[in-house]
Formats: structure tokens, sequence, C-alpha cells
């Protein structure tokens, strides 16, 4: 019988947390870059001047081959920085509420061409990246067990 393949990071410990959503459209490929922009930019648009999320409090796990289907690391804070962000259950909450507004946009990964020769990163973001929404037919879940308990 087959069984479903391990995920490539194993579960993190609590309080951490494992989540999984749905994106539109999907991620372009290659897969796993854009999933990393796509996380890069998910942490900006929740950072705000009284609400910091650093870098590596989010981090990509595992996209699905189509794009659609992400797999999220939620870590906490380390305590020993200077400035400290919100809980896991806070930022969690963060990202359900902003959810229908969260629209990231994610720069194309492969070069699209002679067109953009010499223009910004962020031009060629804005006309050729796409922007990606978490789809509100599947919503956001948090993973309840163990990544790893397939058997």
């Amino acid at each position: 019988a087959a069984s479903t393949p391990h995920p490539p990071v194993e579960a993190p410990h609590p309080p951490a947390v494992r989540l999984e959503l749905f994106l539109q459209p999907a991620l372009a490929r290659p897969i796993q870059l854009s999933l990393s922009s796509y996380v890069s930019g998910l942490v900006s648009q929740l950072t705000s001047p009284h609400f910091l999320v650093t870098p590596h409090r989010i981090l990509p796990v595992e996209a699905s081959s189509t794009g659609n289907f992400l797999i999220l690391d939620v870590h906490p804070e380390n305590i020993f920085t200077a400035t400290s962000g919100p809980d896991v259950p806070r930022l969690i909450q963060r990202i359900a509420v902003r959810a229908d507004d969260l629209y990231i946009n994610v720069p194309p990964q492969e070069d699209p061409g002679d067109a953009v020769a010499g223009l910004p990163e962020q031009v060629v973001s804005a006309v050729y990246g796409r922007f990606h929404h978490m789809d509100p037919r599947f919503g956001l879940w948090q993973q309840a067990v163990h990544g790893t308990f397939t058997r």
C-alpha cells in the first residue's frame, strides 16, 4: 500500500506550528523559489511599526507540484533578541484576520526576456509578477498532529 511521503522538513516543536493553505493563482515555476518569494512578501505585509515579524518567524516548508498548496512553519521569536515580536498565536491570528487583504506579489523567477533589460527589479515585479492570495474556499489550516505521523 502506498503511503503519503514524509515532508522534506520535520514538523516544528511546540510552540511553533505548521500551517497549510491554498493559493490563487498558483505559484510559477520554479516553485521553490516562488515559495520563498511568497513567504518573504507575507512577512513584509504582516509587519508594521507595532507588529514586528522577523524573516525567520515564517519559513517555507513545501509547495505542491501545482504551486497551489503550501505548507509553512510559524516559529516563536527568539527571546534573546533586542526587539521581540508577537507570540505564535497572535501571529497566526494576524494571518487569519488579514487573509482577505493579503495579495502578495511574487516576481517572475524565470527571465521574462529582453523586454525588461535595464528595468529596476520593482518595475519588473509590478509588471510581470503575479499577485497571490489565500483561497477562501479552503481557508487556513493548522496541522494538529506531528507532520511525520503518516503510519
